[in-house]
């Protein structure tokens, strides 16, 4: 099977964490025998401009591919503008499509600003003209696919959930002791918070520092691994509040796992989230998670199971949910890493996979 690849979200040396997880996807594939054939970007910059400027680049890459290579189905990621992408060319060479759905804004609910930020309902119609006319669609979560369905009116016999999957044997646990004495960090007496991904808005990292503030921790870090827009000014704010952090920028994925095993929690205050990976990771290495209640995170996480469930955008609730947390690691601790090996990324590839069979084999187009 010869599979043509569009994507808007891939990795860099400077952006490492991109689209790391289709990178991952597109490995998988090809290691159980498919042939990828790949038009991806990874140009992060924003701006009408650039946009133009990358998904018009984005298109050329993928036409060409398509005009000089025999393949037998196309896989696009995100319906702006990898689906429309796609959809041209399923039209033009008479192959079938399928999309995957990661996030509220392939479906028109964009929560970042773009040139279609504010104009929701035109957002919305263009999203359902392209998943109307797709063959397939993936969505990471059953939330996607609940807005789809309901917001768009998408048929769900169309849709699979096929979540993008957690490496189980990159995220493993070590014992914390050992992880914090390989990191130079403070021994088990100090309680050690972490949040890793990117320092947006919509992450709501700003919310998580002033939980902090209104909880009596003593003895304790924050860690922040990531970068974006918001870095300078969560530093600043840290910095002015008198909070014990340690902002590290962007780490290599292959140490993340290290990090997760020495911290007492995973905090993933964020207010929109179309699956929420890194809850999963951090469940991988045994570690417990506080998490917004949005998104795909509540199918992540059990509610005194395996973590804490908080309001989005809620500093007590958040402080609350925290302190939970850190009374209860011990018992948290037992459960999460039989959850992620359910979601273990090499089953998860096994589903895409038949999934691409159902329409090759049909011959729909």
């Amino acid at each position: 099977m010869k599979v043509l690849l569009i994507t808007s979200m891939y990795p860099s040396l400077k952006n490492p964490y991109y689209g790391c997880f289709i990178k991952e996807q597109k490995e998988l594939i090809e290691k159980k025998g498919a042939d990828i054939l790949i038009a991806a970007t990874d140009d992060t910059r924003r701006g009408s401009f650039n946009a133009l400027r990358k998904y018009s680049r984005l298109a050329f890459k993928a036409l060409r591919l398509a005009a000089t290579n025999q393949f037998d189905i196309i896989h696009a990621h995100t319906t702006f503008f990898g689906g429309f992408i796609g959809l041209l060319i399923a039209w033009l060479w008479r192959k079938p499509l399928i999309v995957t759905i990661h996030g509220t804004g392939d479906v028109g609910l964009f929560t970042r600003k773009n040139f279609l930020h504010g104009h929701r309902n035109l957002a919305t119609k263009l999203a359902k003209f392209c998943l109307a006319r797709v063959d397939g669609i993936i969505a990471v979560s059953d939330y996607l696919k609940t807005c789809m369905v309901n917001d768009l009116g998408i048929s769900p016999e169309k849709i699979r959930v096929i979540d993008m999957g957690v490496n189980t044997d990159l995220f493993s646990p070590t014992e914390q002791k050992l992880a914090r004495a390989q990191l130079n960090l403070p021994e088990p007496d100090t309680k050690i918070l972490l949040y890793v991904g990117s320092l947006h808005k919509t992450k709501g990292v700003d919310y998580l520092l002033k939980a902090i503030l209104q909880m009596s921790l003593s003895n304790y870090l924050l860690v922040v691994i990531g970068d974006g827009l918001e870095r300078s000014a969560l530093e600043a704010f840290a910095h002015e509040q008198g909070l014990h952090t340690l902002f590290t920028g962007i780490l290599p994925k292959e140490n993340i796992p290290l990090w997760m095993s020495a911290a007492d929690l995973l905090v993933h205050p964020s207010l929109s989230e179309g699956f929420g990976l890194v809850a999963l990771e951090a469940l991988s290495c045994r570690t417990p998670v506080v998490v917004s209640k949005v998104g795909g995170l509540p199918e992540i996480v059990d509610d005194d199971i395996d973590g804490y469930l908080i309001d989005p955008a809620n500093p007590p609730a958040l402080a609350a949910g925290i302190a939970q947390g850190l009374q209860n690691a011990t018992r948290l601790r037992k459960q999460g890493r039989e959850k992620a090996l359910r979601h273990d990324s090499a089953a998860q590839v096994a589903k895409v996979l038949e999934f691409y069979q159902h329409f090759t084999q049909n011959k729909m187009h």
